[in-house]
């Protein structure tokens, strides 16, 4: 008898603007003193990092840094 564990699976991830829309994530940053304004940094500097050559005839999405003034 196998039992199955819902764990074993990736899933749908979310994306980062829900991710940041989280008020756990909130939380979690303002203990650890980190802004949005900082996160968006680190993600650029990962973007730019792992930009690769798009295919012909497909353009990637631009990601804006939430506002941060609607997270005060």
């Amino acid at each position: 008898m196998t039992i199955e564990n819902p764990y074993d699976g990736a899933g749908t991830e979310p994306d980062l603007g829900e991710l940041l829309a989280d008020p756990v994530i909130h939380a979690v940053m303002r203990r650890d003193g980190v802004t949005l304004g900082d996160l968006c940094a680190v993600i650029r500097t990962g973007r730019d990092r792992l930009e690769t050559p798009a295919p012909a005839g497909w353009r990637r999405p631009a990601w804006q840094c939430p506002n941060e003034a609607r997270w005060a």
